[in-house]
């Protein structure tokens, strides 16, 4: 690293060793473990494929880009519950 350069192949590497460690300890299959570079996008996804009506749980004073995309929607049901803080 000292140089500047990244090993991509390293980094995947790295990665995948990641998504299987979740997997193992979610109980889940690899090939069930999602990995990209922001929550949001993944929490958009999400809202997005939740059909009319469903109930989605937030916690009370969570991160707005992850609130906003079920508040959004207008069609869900968006409960909030107290924080572990």
């Amino acid at each position: 690293m000292a140089a500047g350069t990244l090993d991509m192949v390293a980094t995947f590497a790295a990665v995948d060793r990641a998504r299987a460690a979740f997997g193992r300890l979610a109980g889940v299959p690899v090939e069930r473990v999602a990995v990209g570079t922001a929550v949001s996008t993944h929490v958009g996804m999400i809202a997005a494929s939740l059909p009319t009506g469903a109930e989605v749980l937030v916690a009370e004073g969570d991160f707005s880009s992850v609130v906003n995309p079920f508040t959004v929607r207008g069609d869900l049901k968006l409960r909030t519950v107290k924080g572990l803080t």
